[in-house]
């Protein structure tokens, strides 16, 4: 059963990801600018399903917004790891894994885990079609 938040539970949210007014409408106008980029280069491309990609886009913000990452230094090895693994042809980044990212994020998990200790997260992002046609 869905619920609506309550005005604590926002402000919590706002606090812990120290989020002001203009910070939130940034993160509103990427998602925006993420929905028209999708719809124009699946149009103009003829491949891709632009409502996979539209479907992802507040997710894609939200995680680039939460996701630890030195810029400077995309060998860090604190730095945070996202495998997209949502449907066909995401217009979002070149290449996206159809069922596969699933195990692709576990296995970077697992090797950081146990392996090189590192300090970094793992993300995946996984559609409905690989949840209900691979096993998860």
């Amino acid at each position: 059963m869905n619920r609506q938040l309550s005005d604590e539970e926002i402000k919590a949210i706002y606090d812990y990801h120290n989020l002001d007014q203009q910070k939130l409408q940034g993160l509103k106008d990427t998602a925006n600018w993420l929905h028209i980029n999708s719809i124009q280069v699946t149009t103009v491309a003829s491949l891709g399903h632009p409502t996979s990609c539209c479907s992802a886009a507040e997710i894609m913000v939200v995680f680039f917004h939460t996701m630890k990452y030195n810029h400077q230094d995309s060998r860090d090895p604190s730095n945070n790891r996202f495998v997209l693994s949502k449907g066909h042809r995401l217009s979002y980044v070149a290449i996206s894994f159809l069922g596969q990212g699933h195990g692709a994020a576990y296995g970077m998990a697992y090797t950081g885990k146990y392996f090189s200790q590192a300090s970094h997260c793992v993300y995946c992002l996984v559609g409905d079609g690989e949840v209900s046609e691979v096993s998860m």
